[in-house]
């Protein structure tokens, strides 16, 4: 058994892709061609189970800032959070509730968003439709993972985070997060695995070391 942790959802895809015993997980967003999705205590990944409760490997996915978000950053926030912006969530993730009609007053500027890369796609595609009401606003987006988008959030390194879990802690009483939708968590591994699915108790001794190896897993 391999674990993988690549930075993105696309080097993910490809890893999975290329090592038969290897096993990682993808935004239910990003699935592609090359990998099987496994089922999760009989469930399949998709974003209608996700949303029944029924598939229950999931995630918040919120833009972070630090203190109340200002500027163009604050702008393309109310462009996500609006009916616009989440029906472009809803292409491939569950949509949150939607705020206001977004209506555009010229913004300009650059914004720098780092952070999970499970939700990098997403923010990608908002900040294209974003643009093509706002063209003097460009984006510069680097995936890697929630922490590491937290600690360049705390050193200035840019405007708002990308974040795949809850905040906790103190960073609930200085950070603001903007929930933009819900994410499945999609295991996947090689095309010619034996396994079709696995329970959450599986999931759990995998990714935590406790099984290391196909054999010890048990089919379910």
């Amino acid at each position: 058994m391999a674990y993988l942790s690549p930075a993105t959802d696309g080097e993910m895809l490809a890893a999975v892709a290329g090592d038969k015993y290897a096993i990682g997980y993808v935004s239910v967003g990003s699935l592609g061609t090359g990998v099987k999705p496994l089922r999760i205590d009989g469930y399949e990944p998709t974003p209608e189970n996700v949303k029944a409760g029924s598939y229950k490997m999931s995630c918040p996915l919120l833009l972070v800032t630090r203190g109340k978000p200002t500027g163009t950053a604050s702008d393309f926030i109310r462009y996500v959070q609006s009916p616009q912006g989440q029906k472009v969530v809803a292409q491939s993730h569950v949509p949150a509730d939607a705020a206001q009609e977004y209506q555009p007053y010229g913004a300009s500027g650059k914004v720098v968003i780092h952070g999970s890369g499970t939700m990098a796609d997403l923010v990608e595609r908002l900040a294209a439709a974003y643009r093509e009401q706002n063209p003097a606003v460009t984006f510069e987006i680097v995936p890697s993972d929630s922490a590491a988008g937290l600690d360049s959030l705390w050193s200035g390194g840019c405007h708002m985070a990308m974040v795949s879990r809850e905040l906790t802690g103190d960073e609930v009483g200085t950070l603001r997060a903007a929930r933009i939708g819900t994410d499945g968590i999609c295991v996947i591994v090689h095309p010619d695995s034996n396994f079709a699915g696995l329970t959450a108790d599986q999931v759990k001794r995998i990714f935590t070391g406790t099984c290391k190896s196909w054999d010890k897993v048990g089919k379910s």
